[in-house]
C-alpha cells in the first residue's frame, strides 16, 4: 500500500470459510454478508497448522548441520463457525537448561490493495480481548475514510504505532504498529532470527489462530529444532588515520582533537573490518579506553570506521588512548573485542586536546610576525620592531593588552621558525602578518610553506581563529597559493573578469570599508605614493563560498577597471550547535595592513576582532 494514498485499502486475507475484500471503496459482506458478533451457539475454536513442518515433527529431524539460527515459517489457520482474524506467536528458547519464553506478537489476518502493496503487516499492541474489534475496524473502512487510511498507512511506513479509533469507541491502550517487512511479508508467514549463544540451543516456535470472536486457538502449532552455536565474526583494526607532519610539533603517532564534531572536524578516524564466513550482514560498536560501562559503547552501526572525539576519551585528557571495535552478525552473535596497539606498546592513539577547547580556557591572541626583516636581498621588507610597535598599538588601543604573545620568525631556527600545532592551540585567535612590499622579480621567498599552512590548517580544523594581514601578492608569498585561497579564504583562485594581479601603475590607495569595516587609506609616512616601491600588483578577491567582502580597491585615479573591485574578505563560522565548538572564522584585509594610517587600523582591527568573537 502506497502509505500517502487513500485509494488504499485493508482486506481480510482469504481463508477457507469466508472471504471478505475491500477495493475501491466498496466493501463486499463476509459471510452472510456481515460479521457475527455473537454466534447463536457458541464459538468453535479455531485451529492452527505449520504448512512446512510435519506433523509428527522430532528434535532430531530439525537439528541445523550449517548452525545458521535462522528459519523461514509458513502457517494456516481454519475457523468452523467463522473466519481468523489474527495469528498470534512467540518463541521459546532454551540455553543451558534456562527456558527463556519470548513475548506473543500478533500479526492482523489483513492484506492491503493499491498502487503499491504495504510492506509491512500490522501488529497488535494493546488488550488480546479487542482483536476482532481492530480487525472489524480495518476490515470495514471505506473510500470516506481515505484520510484515515493515509494516516494509517504513514505511521506504518515509519514504523509508528497508531492508535485505534474503533466505530464503536475507543479502546485505551490498542494501537497497531508496521511489522518488520523482513520478518513479515504476508500475516501467514515470518522469516526469524533467534539467539544462538551455547553448544547447542534448542528453541520451539508457536503460532495460534484467532478466531472473529476473540477465540484462541488451544493447541497451537509448533516445530522444535536445534541449532549448534552460531560462529562469530572475526575483527580487525586499522591503524588510525593519522595526519603525518613531523615538523608540525607533533610525530605520526599524535593527533589534534577536541570534544566535539564540526563541519571541519569530523573526528580522529580509526577503521576496521570484519570477516564472518556464514553472513555478509553485520553492525559494529566502538568504545575507547572503557569497556565495562555499556555507556561508552557507540551505538551499533554498519559503518567500518569510527570518527573519534575527545567526548569519547576516558577521561577527557592529552595523551595516549585505547581504541575498542566489536561486531554483531544479523544473528546477534557479538564478535572479539579487538584492538589496535601501536608500535610504543603505550596504546592505540596519542592525541592532544589543544588548549583553546578546554574547559574553563581565557581567550588570548598570538600574532606572527612572518615576514622578513629588510636587508640587501630583501628590500621589501617592514623592520620588526617597527612592526612590533604598530601592532602592539592597536591591539592595546582595542582592549588587548597583555592579553596576547607576539612571534617573530625571523631570526629563529628554521625547524622551529613557525610555531607548533600545539604551540597555536594554545591561542583562540591568530593574526598573521605577511606585510611586505612586492619584491623584485625573482626574488620571492615563501614565507608560508606547505609545513606552516598544514600547521595552520589544523588549528584552525580545531576551532581556532585567523586574522591575515598581507602579502601584497599571494604568488611570492605563499606556495601553491590557490587551494589555500579557496579553502581558507573563500575566494576564487583565478578571479574572472580580472588578472590575478592589478594596480600596475601604482594607483592603490587603500580599501573602501564594507560589511562594517572602516575606509582603511595609505599612511603617505610609510609609503608615498609615488614611490617604485609601492604597494604594486594588489590582487583582487572574488568571495566564493560563504565569502564576503569587507574592503574594495580604491583607486587613486577612479580607474574604472580595478576601482572597487573586492580586496578584504571575511568567512564567519555560523553559529554551532551545542555542545559543539564553533568553527574557525578568517578575516583577510587583502594588504598589508602595517601600511595603513594607524587610526583607520585599530576600528578594522577591532572590526576584525568582534567578528571571530574575541571582542564583545
Amino acid at each position: 500500500m502506497n502509505s500517502t494514498s487513500p485509494q488504499s485499502r485493508f482486506v481480510p486475507k482469504p481463508r477457507t470459510v469466508l472471504l471478505a475484500v475491500l477495493l475501491a471503496g466498496v466493501m463486499l459482506g463476509l459471510w452472510n454478508c456481515n460479521y457475527p458478533d455473537t454466534p447463536a451457539a457458541g464459538n468453535s475454536l479455531p485451529t492452527t497448522r505449520l504448512a512446512n513442518v510435519p506433523a509428527n515433527d522430532t528434535i532430531a529431524q530439525y537439528i541445523s548441520l550449517g548452525v545458521i539460527p535462522e528459519i523461514t515459517l509458513f502457517w494456516l489457520g481454519d475457523d468452523p463457525d467463522g473466519y481468523v482474524v489474527a495469528y498470534r506467536y512467540r518463541w521459546i528458547d532454551f540455553f543451558s537448561g534456562q527456558q527463556r519464553p519470548q513475548p506473543y506478537q500478533t500479526v492482523l489476518n489483513l492484506v492491503s490493495i493499491g498502487p503499491t502493496p504495504l510492506e509491512r503487516m500490522m501488529l497488535v499492541k494493546g488488550n488480546q480481548n479487542s482483536i476482532p474489534n481492530i480487525y472489524t475496524f480495518f476490515a470495514t473502512l471505506t473510500n470516506q475514510d481515505g484520510a484515515l487510511i493515509s494516516a494509517i498507512g504513514d505511521s506504518l511506513a515509519t514504523g509508528r504505532t497508531f492508535a485505534v479509533p474503533y466505530k464503536t469507541g475507543l479502546v485505551v491502550g490498542d494501537s497497531v504498529a508496521g511489522a518488520d517487512s523482513v520478518v513479515h511479508r504476508s500475516p501467514t508467514t515470518g522469516r526469524f532470527i533467534f539467539d544462538s549463544p551455547a553448544d547447542s540451543n534448542m528453541h520451539r516456535f508457536e503460532v495460534a489462530s484467532i478466531d472473529n470472536n476473540g477465540g484462541i486457538d488451544p493447541n497451537p502449532a509448533y516445530v522444535n529444532f536445534w541449532t549448534l552455536r552460531s560462529p562469530a565474526p572475526l575483527v580487525t583494526v586499522t591503524a588510525p588515520v593519522v595526519n603525518t607532519q613531523i615538523s608540525s610539533g607533533l610525530s605520526d603517532t599524535n593527533q589534534i582533537a577536541i570534544r566535539h564534531a564540526t563541519d571541519r572536524f569530523p573526528g580522529l578516524r580509526i577503521d576496521f573490518s570484519a570477516i564472518d564466513f556464514s553472513t555478509d550482514e553485520r553492525v559494529f560498536s566502538w568504545a575507547v579506553d572503557d569497556t565495562l560501562d555499556p555507556a561508552s559503547w557507540s551505538p551499533w552501526s554498519e559503518n567500518t570506521f569510527a570518527l573519534v572525539t575527545a567526548s569519547s576519551f576516558k577521561p577527557i585528557v592529552t595523551g595516549w588512548h585505547n581504541f575498542y571495535v566489536r561486531a554483531k552478525n544479523r544473528w546477534g552473535v557479538l564478535s572479539n573485542i579487538a584492538t589496535y596497539r601501536h608500535s610504543t606498546g603505550q596504546g592505540s592513539f596519542k592525541a592532544t586536546i589543544v588548549a583553546i577547547d578546554s574547559v574553563g580556557y581565557v581567550p588570548r591572541i598570538l600574532v606572527i610576525n612572518s615576514a622578513p626583516p629588510p636587508s640587501g636581498a630583501v628590500p621589501w621588507g617592514i623592520d620588526t620592531t617597527a612592526s612590533r610597535n604598530f601592532y602592539s598599538g592597536i591591539l592595546d588601543a582595542v582592549g588587548k593588552a597583555g592579553k596576547y604573545d607576539i612571534w617573530t620568525v625571523a631570526g629563529r631556527p628554521i625547524a622551529s621558525a613557525f610555531p607548533s600545532v600545539i604551540t597555536l592551540g594554545q591561542y583562540s585567535t591568530v593574526i598573521l602578518l605577511m606585510d611586505q612590499k612586492l619584491p623584485a622579480i625573482g626574488g620571492a621567498v615563501y614565507q608560508f610553506d606547505p609545513t606552516r599552512q598544514t600547521n595552520m590548517k589544523r588549528y584552525l580544523t580545531a576551532g581556532g581563529n585567523l586574522i591575515f594581514s598581507g602579502p601584497v601578492n599571494y604568488i611570492t608569498a605563499i606556495q601553491n597559493f590557490e587551494p589555500w585561497s579557496v579553502e581558507i579564504f573563500h575566494t576564487l583562485p583565478s578571479p574572472p573578469p580580472y588578472p590575478q594581479r592589478m594596480n600596475i601603475n601604482l594607483d592603490f590607495r587603500g580599501t573602501r570599508g564594507h560589511n562594517g569595516y572602516p575606509d582603511l587609506t595609505i599612511d603617505p609616512a610609510k609609503l608615498p605614493a609615488d614611490s617604485l616601491g609601492s604597494l604594486r600588483q594588489i590582487i583582487v578577491n572574488i568571495p566564493a563560498g560563504f565569502g564576503e567582502t569587507i574592503g574594495w580597491f580604491n583607486s587613486r585615479t577612479s580607474d574604472p577597471i580595478w576601482n572597487n573591485a573586492p580586496v578584504g574578505i571575511r568567512f564567519l563560522a555560523p553559529d554551532p550547535v551545542p555542545p559543539a565548538r564553533r568553527t574557525y572564522s578568517v578575516v583577510h584585509f587583502g594588504f598589508p595592513l602595517y601600511y595603513a594610517e594607524q587610526a583607520s587600523a585599530i576600528q578594522a582591527m577591532q572590526k576584525a576582532l568582534t567578528d571571530v568573537h574575541e571582542l564583545p
